[in-house]
């Protein structure tokens, strides 16, 4: 077993919260990187302890790009590259939970862009 901040953050989430950031991980228009996807599928099935024997940077490696020998650098860049996207997805959240605030982000843009003028 091995630490990350990515564990601190998908442990606050529940379940209902892993399906959709799974999906927001699955829409081009958020993550264009299928192995971002890959190692998130690869954690997610520790949820929510993230503290077994075979959660190892090595195994997870193995398990998503098969064959290949471990890099811990690159390794350690796609858990910092799913870090930030999780952030994102908070962010997300919280964004969309207040239709006010939407609203006035909208407003803006269509005046940024010179919409209705």
């Amino acid at each position: 077993m091995f630490k990350s901040k990515i564990f601190d953050v998908l442990q606050c989430f529940p379940k209902e919260d892993l399906k959709k950031f799974g999906e927001y991980l699955n829409s081009p228009l958020f993550n264009k990187r299928k192995v971002i996807s890959d190692l998130f599928r690869s954690y997610k099935y520790f949820h929510p302890e993230y503290e077994d024997k075979n959660l190892t940077k090595e195994k997870i490696f193995a398990k998503i790009f098969p064959g290949k020998k471990f890099n811990d650098e690159n390794f350690r860049n796609l858990n910092s590259i799913l870090l930030k996207y999780a952030e994102e997805y908070l962010a997300y959240t919280n964004y969309s939970r207040d239709p006010l605030t939407i609203k006035k982000h909208l407003l803006s843009e269509i005046s940024h862009r010179k919409i209705l003028t």
